[in-house]
């Protein structure tokens, strides 16, 4: 933390909040986080009351050094906005603040209330903010083309790496229209995660329905195959763990769900979606898919191109 960003923050406490809120605050980002704690920090004698200055500036030094400034701005921004326990607060210098988080290329994500990394200025797989082995409700976009071992085959080589590339940028394209990120790719498909949005379900499946119609048009005016390109694609929600190694992905249960929809229960040139994702749909959206039964226990729903008179 910069030292002027330092002295702001540890400003902002000390003006705005008496020393319970402050340690309300800190314990909101770091559990535990007491009047007995904050005592064992300073080595302050125990029975002189604590300056609030120096609470402040323990407090901030603490969040710098776990790391934890952009959630500490975000807390401040609720205090201020929402409140806490009831009562709301006005923040000093928290525009000086928001300032140079947004400086160093990060956007407020109101849907979550966090900052994420702004996708104009660069694009990581955790977005900036999702932590190593934590667990988070993810909406995920499976693609794969069908045939991908008799194509290999059947076609030169550069003429499949370019065809390849092709479908990789129309998925990676659309998928980042929706601050979508790209977490395993294996030259024939791959999985896109959504975790921002209003409705990340339900754009994972526009997605989804995108890259049908695009690959449609990609089809009939710049395949440069003596067929079509097919794939299949489905769209599952639920809890996984953020890896950085995408092969660590395999074990989720949330991965394996969607990968065994997208196997076993769909076909060459449509998208198949679980029940957890259809609930979530808009009825408008929701009407363009069939219902397809997986087995006696479940079903998922089917979405294809179709002509007006099929």
């Amino acid at each position: 933390m910069k030292r002027h960003l330092r002295t702001l923050s540890i400003n902002s406490l000390t003006e705005a909040l008496d020393i319970k809120t402050m340690l309300n605050l800190a314990n909101l980002m770091m559990t535990g986080y007491d009047s007995d704690y904050i005592y064992n920090r300073t080595g302050f004698p125990r029975n002189m009351p604590m300056p609030p200055r120096e609470v402040a500036r323990q407090i901030v030094d603490d969040i710098n050094s776990l790391d934890l400034y952009l959630d500490f701005v975000t807390v401040l921004i609720r205090m201020q906005e929402e409140g806490l326990k009831g009562r709301h607060y006005r923040i000093p210098y928290l525009r000086e603040l928001l300032n140079d988080i947004l400086e160093q290329g990060y956007i407020y994500e109101s849907s979550k209330k966090m900052f994420i990394e702004d996708p104009d200025v660069r694009r990581t797989p955790n977005w900036g903010v999702l932590k190593l082995n934590d667990e988070y409700t993810l909406s995920f976009l499976r693609v794969d083309i069908v045939g991908n071992s008799d194509l290999v085959r059947k076609y030169p080589s550069d003429l499949i790496r370019s065809t390849y590339a092709d479908f990789k940028n129309i998925v990676t394209r659309i998928s980042q229209k929706r601050n979508a990120r790209i977490w395993n790719w294996e030259g024939d498909g791959g999985l896109a995660a959504f975790y921002f949005g209003v409705n990340i379900h339900q754009s994972a499946v526009i997605c989804g329905m995108e890259i049908l119609h695009e690959l449609f048009l990609y089809n009939r005016l710049y395949n440069r195959l003596d067929e079509a390109l097919n794939i299949r694609l489905a769209v599952h929600s639920g809890p996984c763990n953020f890896f950085v190694n995408p092969n660590d992905l395999d074990r989720n249960e949330t991965v394996i769900t969607i990968k065994d929809l997208e196997q076993n229960n769909t076909d060459a040139g449509s998208m198949s979606i679980s029940r957890t994702v259809f609930v979530m749909l808009d009825p408008l959206i929701a009407r363009q898919f069939t219902t397809i039964r997986r087995n006696e226990k479940s079903v998922c729903y089917n979405y294809r191109i179709r002509w007006r008179d099929e």
